[in-house]
Protein backbone atom coordinates (compact mmCIF):
# COMPACT_ATOMS: atom_id res chain seq x y z
CA UNK A 1 0.00 0.00 0.00
CA UNK A 2 3.07 2.27 0.95
CA UNK A 3 3.86 1.87 -2.69
CA UNK A 4 0.32 2.30 -4.32
CA UNK A 5 0.18 5.36 -2.31
CA UNK A 6 3.10 7.34 -3.22
CA UNK A 7 2.46 6.27 -6.99
CA UNK A 8 -0.78 7.95 -6.56
CA UNK A 9 -0.14 11.25 -4.65
CA UNK A 10 3.01 11.97 -7.07
CA UNK A 11 1.30 11.22 -9.93
CA UNK A 12 -1.75 13.72 -9.32
CA UNK A 13 -2.31 17.82 -9.97
CA UNK A 14 -4.58 17.93 -6.93
CA UNK A 15 -3.31 17.05 -3.87
CA UNK A 16 -4.86 15.86 -0.21
CA UNK A 17 -3.93 18.78 2.64
CA UNK A 18 -3.07 14.92 4.63
CA UNK A 19 -3.60 11.30 3.65
CA UNK A 20 -3.18 8.90 6.68
CA UNK A 21 -4.06 5.30 6.61
CA UNK A 22 -4.61 2.72 9.12
CA UNK A 23 -4.84 -0.64 7.53
CA UNK A 24 -7.53 -0.03 4.82
CA UNK A 25 -9.30 3.32 6.14
CA UNK A 26 -7.96 6.69 4.77
CA UNK A 27 -8.64 9.87 6.55
CA UNK A 28 -7.63 12.64 3.92
CA UNK A 29 -8.32 16.26 4.32
CA UNK A 30 -8.77 17.80 0.43
CA UNK A 31 -9.37 21.56 0.40
CA UNK A 32 -9.91 21.46 -3.26
CA UNK A 33 -13.90 21.13 -3.06
CA UNK A 34 -16.29 18.51 -3.29
CA UNK A 35 -16.51 18.23 -6.86
CA UNK A 36 -12.61 17.53 -7.35
CA UNK A 37 -12.69 14.62 -4.39
CA UNK A 38 -15.00 12.97 -6.27
CA UNK A 39 -12.93 13.09 -9.70
CA UNK A 40 -10.16 11.58 -7.21
CA UNK A 41 -11.46 8.97 -6.12
CA UNK A 42 -12.40 7.75 -9.42
CA UNK A 43 -8.39 8.54 -10.05
CA UNK A 44 -7.06 6.67 -7.31
CA UNK A 45 -9.80 3.71 -7.79
CA UNK A 46 -8.44 3.46 -11.76
CA UNK A 47 -4.56 2.85 -10.74
CA UNK A 48 -4.80 -0.61 -9.46
CA UNK A 49 -7.51 -2.66 -10.55
CA UNK A 50 -7.65 -4.40 -7.35
CA UNK A 51 -7.18 -1.67 -4.81
CA UNK A 52 -10.81 0.42 -5.35
CA UNK A 53 -11.55 3.00 -2.96
CA UNK A 54 -14.82 4.21 -1.34
CA UNK A 55 -15.42 7.59 0.05
CA UNK A 56 -17.12 8.87 3.02
CA UNK A 57 -17.88 12.88 3.67
CA UNK A 58 -18.58 14.51 6.49
CA UNK A 59 -22.55 15.42 7.41
CA UNK A 60 -23.23 17.86 9.65
CA UNK A 61 -19.52 19.39 10.40
CA UNK A 62 -18.75 15.33 11.57
CA UNK A 63 -16.75 12.62 9.79
CA UNK A 64 -16.89 9.13 11.98
CA UNK A 65 -13.33 7.29 11.03
CA UNK A 66 -11.96 4.13 13.10
CA UNK A 67 -13.31 4.71 16.62
CA UNK A 68 -13.26 8.46 16.84
CA UNK A 69 -15.76 11.21 15.72
CA UNK A 70 -13.51 13.84 13.53
CA UNK A 71 -15.43 17.05 14.38
CA UNK A 72 -15.19 20.81 12.71
CA UNK A 73 -15.20 23.15 15.34
CA UNK A 74 -16.83 26.88 14.16
CA UNK A 75 -13.00 27.95 14.40
CA UNK A 76 -12.34 25.70 11.33
CA UNK A 77 -10.40 23.32 13.63
CA UNK A 78 -10.69 19.60 14.34
CA UNK A 79 -12.16 18.16 17.40
CA UNK A 80 -12.37 14.73 18.59
CA UNK A 81 -14.45 12.01 20.69
CA UNK A 82 -15.18 8.39 20.97
CA UNK A 83 -17.58 7.33 17.64
CA UNK A 84 -19.34 4.05 18.39
CA UNK A 85 -21.29 3.09 15.36
CA UNK A 86 -25.28 2.88 15.61
CA UNK A 87 -25.11 -0.97 15.70
CA UNK A 88 -22.78 -0.97 18.83
CA UNK A 89 -24.54 -2.71 21.89
CA UNK A 90 -22.49 -1.06 24.95
CA UNK A 91 -22.06 -4.93 26.23
CA UNK A 92 -18.99 -5.81 27.35
CA UNK A 93 -17.65 -8.50 29.82
CA UNK A 94 -20.40 -8.81 32.61
CA UNK A 95 -19.38 -8.72 35.72
CA UNK A 96 -21.10 -11.24 37.08
CA UNK A 97 -19.18 -13.80 34.64
CA UNK A 98 -16.73 -16.44 35.85
CA UNK A 99 -13.87 -14.71 34.77
CA UNK A 100 -10.72 -13.47 36.63
CA UNK A 101 -11.17 -10.51 38.24
CA UNK A 102 -8.34 -9.18 36.64
CA UNK A 103 -9.99 -9.76 32.86
CA UNK A 104 -13.00 -7.69 34.54
CA UNK A 105 -10.71 -5.07 35.64
CA UNK A 106 -8.54 -4.95 32.81
CA UNK A 107 -12.50 -4.61 30.74
CA UNK A 108 -12.87 -0.78 33.00
CA UNK A 109 -9.42 0.19 32.52
CA UNK A 110 -9.23 -0.14 28.50
CA UNK A 111 -12.40 1.59 27.94
CA UNK A 112 -11.79 4.57 30.23
CA UNK A 113 -7.99 4.86 28.80
CA UNK A 114 -9.51 4.65 25.56
CA UNK A 115 -12.18 7.26 26.42
CA UNK A 116 -9.24 9.36 27.87
CA UNK A 117 -7.06 8.73 24.87
CA UNK A 118 -9.86 9.70 22.37
CA UNK A 119 -11.82 12.59 23.74
CA UNK A 120 -10.40 15.80 24.01
CA UNK A 121 -10.99 17.79 27.23
CA UNK A 122 -14.21 19.32 26.61
CA UNK A 123 -15.88 15.64 25.98
CA UNK A 124 -14.43 13.87 28.62
CA UNK A 125 -17.13 14.29 31.05
CA UNK A 126 -19.52 13.21 29.03
CA UNK A 127 -17.90 10.63 27.73
CA UNK A 128 -16.84 9.35 31.27
CA UNK A 129 -20.56 9.01 32.20
CA UNK A 130 -21.66 7.77 29.08
CA UNK A 131 -18.91 4.51 29.82
CA UNK A 132 -20.25 4.32 33.49
CA UNK A 133 -23.79 3.66 32.35
CA UNK A 134 -22.77 1.24 29.89
CA UNK A 135 -20.62 -0.30 32.39
CA UNK A 136 -23.36 -0.44 35.22
CA UNK A 137 -25.83 -1.83 32.74
CA UNK A 138 -23.23 -4.76 32.73
CA UNK A 139 -23.30 -5.40 36.47
CA UNK A 140 -20.23 -3.34 37.48
CA UNK A 141 -20.53 -1.01 40.34
CA UNK A 142 -19.13 2.37 41.40
CA UNK A 143 -16.76 0.23 43.26
CA UNK A 144 -15.54 -1.09 40.46
CA UNK A 145 -15.66 2.01 38.33
CA UNK A 146 -14.84 5.06 40.49
CA UNK A 147 -11.50 4.26 41.59
CA UNK A 148 -10.04 3.37 37.52
CA UNK A 149 -11.72 6.66 36.59
CA UNK A 150 -9.82 8.88 39.56
CA UNK A 151 -6.69 6.80 38.78
CA UNK A 152 -7.03 7.44 34.69
CA UNK A 153 -8.16 10.54 35.14
CA UNK A 154 -6.95 12.84 37.71
CA UNK A 155 -9.48 15.41 39.47
CA UNK A 156 -7.14 18.48 38.73
CA UNK A 157 -7.40 17.93 34.94
CA UNK A 158 -11.26 16.59 34.74
CA UNK A 159 -14.02 17.22 37.02
CA UNK A 160 -16.89 14.28 37.03
CA UNK A 161 -19.68 13.64 39.42
CA UNK A 162 -18.99 10.50 41.49
CA UNK A 163 -22.66 10.08 42.12
CA UNK A 164 -23.11 9.81 38.09
CA UNK A 165 -21.42 6.15 38.52
CA UNK A 166 -23.50 5.29 41.26
CA UNK A 167 -25.38 1.60 41.13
Amino acid sequence: MEAFEKKALESTTLKPKCWYRCVDDTFIIWPHGRNTAADFLVYISGIHPYIQFTMEVEKNAVLPFLDVLIERTQGGTLGHRVYRKPTHTDRYLNAESHHHLAQKQGIINTLIHRTRIISEPRHLAEELEHLGTDLRGNGYTARNIEPSIRRHTPMKKWEYSATTYLP
